[in-house]
């Protein structure tokens, strides 16, 4: 059907809202109740328009004396969320109507009159919803000249949402995500008029898998994060594109960094993958990234240079015979690392590939996964090429009896459950590639610090079967952040001068991806790992590096994994 909106026809399908159709033709309608993951309230009124239908007469549409149709205005401004779109229907906006211009105005006003001017010490300034649409639609002052209401502040809703009830505008996105989304019913309103504000229910607590989400949500700073609350401000870090690696859903999600420090987790929209959400504990997970790292590689407990680790780790693997030693490859690694240490010591004649098993509790209704390896697939495709995999307790057995003398350890911690101290005193070395510090890398003779996935580009194969990259958001000792093209900018990066304290790199870890220790001066870059790879996986022939994207491909489904070798 055509629609007119601000003078303009548009062709659009189905039955879609004012709003919806604004918002794919292009059209900025403000709103703040709204949002296209929930349904539709229509309370804050902020996206008031114009609209009317063609008259009809017996003859069908009336046309006035310049042949265009007659236009039945309706009485008063309408919200664009809830108001469905009709045949020959035309819209005004702000853009072309004062009415809707000073309606907008009066709204804000109203929304303002009891909200506090706390924007310099707000955690949301600098990406607040309330605080953009008042500089672009809201009145230049306010005409209220009394104290506003007092309301709670700093209350904790859960283990990880605090809450200033004074700073809610009512919109109850929060109420409506947390009984449509999360299928946790916990947040109410209470009070009435100008006093109320939202609540968890009597003897209830924000506590569901997903509550974190109400924070992304909320178009003003009243819900935030009690474990990000005051630690930065959003011009002060940089965001990059990247994925959750907390199980095998492969959320898309915005890193946050700032002082090469990541701070938060915020997800990204993908409505093939994650739509607007991700659940509480991929989000807080990142602590993994700052802390505990291993920083330099080691022997035997001694800090050596990357030159004589290579030379190490060619005198310990070269120590016994190939089909002695046990290479353990990890779904927590990309696939580009995966493929390069697969196919280094296949080089070498090594015959025993390991694959653990990461399955823990069951998938929920949402994002949720049993599977908590968020690579899983990817070495599916690789199964092939390592000539299948052995199991955990297939090692541990292969150990014990002698058959297996060198164990390399490629981002696991075997150590920390599926093998003990006696299976260490049967091996005569044990090399670790890891990214933190563990029980594997206690007991390993050589350690070589791993890239983490906010560290490396590189792929990952989610559930679904779908190809996403993940992007370094750090840095590490050996990179400069300016000329890494994937990886994000904050202003501050953008514009500090070298003398700058901020300008000066802090939290870097000495680490590179496993690939890039592997290969030598074979591959420059993961693109290129990637590309050798495409060319021998058959699942990814006619994929291209650059058609990737930030969205993701989706591939074939993966065929039944083979059965594991005894």
């Amino acid at each position: 059907m055509k629609v007119i909106i601000d003078q303009i026809e548009h062709e659009v399908d189905g039955k879609p809202t004012i709003l919806e159709v604004a918002s794919k033709v292009g059209v900025e309608i403000p709103h703040f109740c709204y949002h296209p993951g929930l349904s539709i309230s229509g309370n804050c009124r902020m996206c008031l328009v114009e609209a009317g239908t063609p008259k009809m007469g017996p003859n069908g549409v009336e046309l006035d004396a310049d042949g265009k149709p007659v236009i039945l205005w309706m009485p008063k401004p309408t919200t664009a969320c809830s108001t469905q779109m009709s045949e020959g229907m035309q819209v005004k906006t702000h853009k072309t109507s004062k009415v809707v211009e000073e309606a907008q105005k009066g709204v804000l006003e109203f929304i303002l009159i009891n909200h506090p001017l706390d924007c310099p010490i707000c955690d949301q300034a600098g990406e607040c919803p309330l605080q953009e649409n008042t500089f672009q639609y809201g009145p230049e002052g306010s005409r209220f000249e009394f104290e506003k209401n007092s309301k709670p502040k700093r209350v904790e809703l859960g283990p990880n949402v605090m809450f200033d009830a004074e700073r809610c505008i009512n919109c109850t996105r929060c109420v409506r995500f947390s009984e449509e989304v999360a299928k946790a019913p916990q947040l109410t309103v209470i009070n009435r008029g100008d006093r109320n504000y939202i609540a968890t229910f009597p003897g209830m607590e924000l506590d569901n898998p997903y509550s974190m989400n109400v924070i992304d949500i909320c178009p003003v700073g009243a819900l935030t994060s009690k474990h990000f609350r005051f630690k930065a401000r959003v011009w002060e870090m940089s965001e990059t594109d990247s994925i959750c690696t907390g199980c095998s859903a492969g959320c898309n999600v915005k890193v946050w960094v700032k002082n090469n420090e990541v701070l938060r987790v915020t997800p990204r929209e993908n409505p093939t993958v994650n739509q607007w959400w991700m659940c509480d504990q991929g989000r807080l997970g990142f602590t993994e990234l700052n802390e505990n790292r291993v920083s330099g590689p080691s022997f035997k407990g001694q800090a050596i240079t990357w030159e004589e680790a290579a030379a190490k780790l060619s005198d310990l693997t070269g120590s016994v015979p190939a089909e002695e030693i046990a290479v353990i490859v990890s779904p927590f690694a990309t696939l580009e690392d995966n493929f390069a240490v697969i196919s280094h010591f296949k080089a070498a004649g090594v015959t025993s590939f390991v694959r653990f098993d990461h399955t823990a509790g069951s998938d929920d209704h949402l994002l949720i996964k049993a599977d908590k390896s968020p690579n899983q697939a990817a070495l599916t495709l690789l199964e092939k090429k390592a000539g299948g995999f052995l199991t955990g307790k297939a090692l541990a057995s292969a150990i014990t009896s002698g058959k297996l003398r060198v164990l390399v350890s490629v981002q696991e911690n075997p150590f920390g459950g599926e093998l003990t101290s006696d299976h260490r005193s049967a091996l005569k070395a044990v090399i670790s590639f890891s990214t933190n510090l563990n029980e594997t890398t206690s007991s390993a003779d050589l350690v070589l610090p791993a890239a983490t996935h906010a560290e490396t580009l590189g792929t990952f194969i989610n559930a679904k079967g779908i190809l996403q990259k993940v992007r370094p958001a750090k840095i590490l000792k050996h990179q400069n952040r300016s000329l890494m093209r994937e990886t994000g900018l904050s202003r501050w990066d953008k514009h500090a001068w070298k003398y700058d304290k901020w300008a000066q790199p802090t939290h870097v870890t000495d680490a590179k991806p496993v690939w890039e220790i592997l290969s030598g001066e074979e591959y420059k870059s993961a693109e290129q790992v990637f590309s050798r790879l495409a060319k021998e996986l058959p699942a990814l022939n006619s994929v291209s590096w650059s058609e990737i994207g930030t969205g993701g491909i989706q591939l074939e489904p993966a065929s039944k994994p083979e059965t594991v070798k005894p």
